[in-house]
Formats: C-alpha cells, sequence, structure tokens
C-alpha cells in the first residue's frame, strides 16, 4: 500500500468506519455500556444486514434494545415497537394462545414496518420465526411480500426483529449461525467496570 502510495489512517477502528460518536453518545445514554466490545458488539446488531440474535445471559443488549425501542418513537406518536417474551414449547393450551398472539403481533409489526424483540429464545428457533430469518422476500405484482406462518404477509422495508437469548451457551443448529446475524453480549471485565 505505502509503494502505491495510498494513504492509511493510522487510528482506524470499526467504531470510525461504521458510526459515528454521537451515535455510540445516544446508544450509551439508552443504557449501552461504554466499553469497546460493547458498542462493536451494538455496531454489529444495528449495522448487519441479517437479524441478529443476542447471546445475552445478563441482559445487558436487551435492556439497550428495550430503551433504544422506547426512545425512538415521536411524541404524540403511535407505538413503532413491540417487546414480546417468547413462550417455552411444552405445546400446552396458554403455549397455542400465546405463540397465536406473538404471530398475530408480529404480521401486524411486519405490515407496518415496527421493530421487533423477541426475548428469551430458545436453543431451537420456532418455525414462523425461522422463516423470517430466511428473508424471502418476493414481490407480487408491486407489493414485497413474505411467507409467515401458513400465508403471505406484505413485507415492510422498515420491518426490524431482534432476537434475544439468556443461555451463556446456546447450542444452535448452523443454519441458525447462516441466517442470523450471532452477537455475543456476555459481559466483558471492561463492561463491568461501569
Amino acid at each position: 500500500m505505502r509503494q502505491a502510495e495510498v494513504e492509511i489512517a493510522r487510528d482506524h477502528s470499526l467504531q470510525g468506519v461504521l458510526s459515528s460518536q454521537s451515535e455510540i453518545r445516544g446508544w450509551n445514554i439508552q443504557g449501552l455500556p461504554s466499553d469497546q466490545v460493547s458498542i462493536e458488539n451494538a455496531i454489529f446488531t444495528m449495522k448487519c444486514n441479517k437479524f441478529p440474535l443476542l447471546i445475552d445471559p445478563q441482559c445487558q443488549g436487551l435492556n439497550w434494545l428495550r430503551n433504544r425501542a422506547r426512545s425512538s418513537g415521536r411524541a404524540g406518536a403511535a407505538r413503532d415497537y413491540e417487546i414480546l417474551k417468547m413462550p417455552k414449547n411444552d405445546y400446552s393450551a396458554e403455549f397455542l394462545v400465546a405463540s397465536n398472539n406473538i404471530y398475530q403481533k408480529l404480521q401486524y409489526s411486519l405490515l407496518c414496518g415496527h421493530q421487533v424483540i423477541v426475548e428469551d429464545m430458545d436453543a431451537t428457533i420456532d418455525a414462523g420465526i425461522d422463516q423470517l430469518l430466511d428473508k424471502a422476500v418476493y414481490f407480487e405484482g408491486t407489493a414485497k411480500m413474505i411467507f409467515f406462518g401458513a400465508r403471505s404477509v406484505e413485507y415492510h422495508d422498515d420491518f426490524r426483529l431482534y432476537l434475544t437469548t439468556k443461555l451463556s451457551n446456546p447450542h444452535y443448529l448452523p443454519e441458525t449461525f447462516i441466517k442470523s446475524q450471532i452477537v455475543n453480549f456476555t459481559v466483558t471485565y471492561e463492561g463491568l467496570d461501569e
């Protein structure tokens, strides 16, 4: 590079390329710790093309995402986010009702372009959510559509899905790693200093 006389910045970093100081300060105000690893995790979470899956045993990333979603709305405007808790899959009547409720909220959010935070993901990804991770968007006329559940739903470009798990060492299928952006939000020693 030097022989070709290409200028190289001496202080280049992931933060400097993919975010700004004001954006990082905003994240810190919303509850993100200011250590290097947490900031890089936030950059991966916000800038990736895939939907992120946060490995977050201490709920540090989850709390930041909740605060970020709550502060992103405009005063007087309708809420543009959903925080959903994934029920334990025991095939009981309560599980089926809770799953149906989650699917309805996800369909509405897909249509309106809302953010959705799904808490407490298990080591197995729900089939409906797995369909969303595929991001198999297609056009029907001029409308963008996506298969979700047993039907097609209109897909809004602003839709954003954040998955979180409290499992500290989850064992996901390889397909999950391919379909989603895995972000490890486990607390570091630097993050504990705050």
